[in-house]
């Protein structure tokens, strides 16, 4: 992915995972709402199939994405093909609706926007819930791998902020990740990890040889099966960049260790620091006292960099 201002776009010359699954034989379905189509540009290129919701339709639309989904998996079955599907849900995804038949108390707003959201969430596990039953009942529910995950948290005014994608504070960077594959027993990797770990799990998973295939992050494998050789201290990094109507862009990253986490934005140049382990939710800037630990993670932050940001315009 290039981010050239807005949203990212995908690069012609890089192969994402789908192209490599299609050529080893899968049909390959892509679901989703026709309004991230429209931004992400290229997000679908390497797809065979791909459904979108229908321009008019309710936005919260979970119940047609799952309905293709059912069809994706119906015609592979058919055709003898294994089959890829990714299925993006914006269910859980403000403006949040009330589900279940029901109203949202008159609580004060944040605690109306919570309340409206763990609604959401009940609405979607019930389509979840349908999901799984009718891979079981299909047959394909012993030899399909099973990804649930989120590209974003949601802030509730935690530190100040609403909605996503605006900050890279742990409320919107935490996101559920649950990889379930048959034949291992469920377990909970205590280390760090990122969602560019899902492609190379994925590759070793179908066995499919890695060094053909280069792609960032580490396979879950590693600290799931064997946890003595995962990286005992692993950064994991965010970037967040925005434009805003009447405000010059920014451009805010963040490192997160186990002792520390490192929220750095450009523009000011203001850095915020936290204890990773006696203060979970970041809520005590302790930079001010810390300056040998916000050198060490600025330098670990200076090194992940790519590109040129200036000449990319994303800081004037």
């Amino acid at each position: 992915m290039q981010w050239k201002g807005g949203y990212p776009e995908t690069v012609e010359s890089e192969r994402m995972l789908p192209a490599v699954l299609r050529q080893q034989g899968y049909d390959t379905t892509l679901a989703i709402n026709r309004y991230v189509v429209r931004h992400l540009k290229g997000l679908q290129r390497d797809f065979q199939h791909v459904v979108t919701v229908p321009e008019g339709a309710d936005w919260k639309s979970g119940e047609y994405i799952i309905s293709n989904v059912v069809s994706a998996v119906e015609d592979a079955k058919r055709s003898g093909r294994p089959f890829f599907i990714t299925a993006h849900f914006d269910d859980v995804h403000h403006p949040y609706r009330a589900h279940l038949g029901r109203s949202v108390p008159n609580f004060p707003s944040s605690q109306r926007d919570i309340s409206a959201y763990d609604r959401c969430i009940a609405h979607f596990d019930n389509m979840l819930r349908f999901l799984t039953s009718y891979l079981k009942q299909a047959g394909a529910w012993d030899d399909t791998i099973v990804i649930l995950t989120a590209d974003h948290g949601e802030e509730f005014e935690e530190h100040g902020g609403t909605i996503h994608s605006r900050t890279c504070y742990v409320e919107s960077v935490h996101v559920p990740l649950i990889v379930r594959i048959p034949g291992f027993e469920p377990q909970r990797i205590s280390r760090r990890v990122a969602l560019t770990d899902l492609a190379p799990t994925l590759i070793e998973a179908m066995s499919l040889p890695r060094d053909r295939f280069p792609v960032d992050g580490q396979s879950l494998f590693v600290p799931a099966l064997a946890p003595g050789m995962a990286p005992v201290d692993r950064p994991i990094f965010c970037s967040v960049f925005q434009l805003l109507s009447g405000r010059k862009n920014f451009f805010t990253r963040s490192v997160r260790t186990d002792k520390h986490v490192l929220i750095y934005e450009s523009l000011s140049d203001r850095v915020e620091l936290y204890d990773a382990v006696t203060d979970p939710r970041e809520s005590k800037d302790i930079a001010s006292s810390n300056p040998e630990a916000v050198e060490e993670l600025r330098q670990l932050l200076g090194a992940s960099a790519t590109g040129n940001l200036w000449e990319a315009r994303l800081f004037q």
